[in-house]
């Protein structure tokens, strides 16, 4: 994939270079059997023990995250006339969290059905290589953001690190059923990072997609939380559902719900009627799917399912919301 993006870099705008990786990478998985068979093989080779649904629920949190990550940091992008390969530098960025978080949480993730198949629980590597590799990757990833872009970018994604990893990881999450939502801001910087590398400052604009994600973590998070309780109970974890029960998250999530529609409307002062309508259908989605659970409250497996239905649209939602605003901003500069 990279090495096709630099050669086109001759020939064709940044934009829509980033506009051609991100979608093409997510087409790729939706409509090519062989990516999928791909990451299947390579899942299996880790996990030899795994059943064929473990091993489809892997890929498809696979491709998941890395989709995700990729649109946030593309945001901030799409006006760049820098080098692909800041792209790619800032893209790299992702995997920091991921090693230093997993080796700070390597006990806690082995009590976790979720997460004990990790490699660092079952010890396919040493924590010591995982905390060096995250170490070095961090300091050199944010010399290099400053050095190839400016000094705005390199503290912001600096300032990440730091709040996910000491702020939330080891700060918040075992201590606060609120983990989730002061944490969450680790989530949404992403988004100001790439949008400071190719201004060199912060706006309006990129504070309301930093807004929208930061109060569309809770309750992501929380629907997980609800029909993986006894996980995260297992690993002393003390999610809200634990906390307070199912009957006040799920009020939660549902007054969290009614917040992201005003904030993308807000955002639609800076897009098209495209956005405006898009986004509007997303959230009301939302708002429909977090109601319907609360009808479902004390209804067992039933209510389980419909906990799983809203955790997996909320990923849908964030992504179809950052692909209509990097497609919603091609059709703009195309006209």
């Amino acid at each position: 994939m990279w090495p096709l993006l630099i050669y086109l870099c001759k020939f064709l705008p940044y934009k829509i270079l980033i506009f051609m990786g991100t979608i093409l990478g997510y087409l790729l998985y939706v409509i090519n059997p062989h990516r999928k068979k791909i990451a299947k093989a390579n899942i299996q080779l880790c996990f030899p023990n795994k059943n064929q649904e473990e091993i489809r629920n892997l890929v498809k949190g696979h491709f998941q995250n890395i989709g995700i990550g990729v649109f946030e940091i593309a945001i901030g992008w799409w006006s760049s006339d820098k080098t692909i390969e800041n792209l790619k530098q800032s893209t790299s960025n992702l995997k920091i969290f991921g090693a230093l978080n997993m080796w700070y949480e390597r006990d806690t993730d082995a009590l976790m059905a979720r997460t004990k198949d990790r490699v660092l629980p079952l010890k396919r590597i040493s924590p010591m290589g995982a905390l060096v590799y995250g170490v070095v990757l961090a300091i050199f990833s944010v010399l290099l953001l400053y050095f190839v872009s400016n000094l705005l970018a390199a503290s912001l994604l600096a300032l990440t690190i730091f709040y996910y990893i000491f702020v939330y990881t080891i700060w918040l999450k075992k201590r606060t059923p609120q983990n989730i939502v002061i944490g969450g801001a680790a989530g949404a910087f992403p988004p100001l990072i790439g949008w400071a590398s190719v201004s060199g400052s912060l706006s309006l604009e990129i504070l309301l997609l930093f807004l929208l994600i930061f109060l569309w973590t809770p309750p992501h998070f929380w629907a997980l939380a609800l029909y993986q309780s006894d996980d995260y109970k297992k690993a002393g974890i003390p999610m809200m559902p634990i906390v307070v029960g199912d009957k006040k998250t799920v009020t939660m999530i549902i007054l969290y719900s009614f917040t992201l529609l005003p904030v993308t409307m807000m955002m639609s002062y800076y897009y098209s009627i495209f956005f405006s309508i898009s986004s509007a259908i997303l959230g009301i989605s939302f708002i429909y799917l977090a109601l319907n659970l609360r009808t479902f409250l004390g209804e067992g497996q039933m209510f389980v399912k419909k906990a799983q239905t809203l955790f997996y649209f909320s990923i849908i939602y964030l992504f179809n919301i950052l692909a209509i605003l990097l497609i919603d901003n091609l059709m703009w500069n195309i006209v």
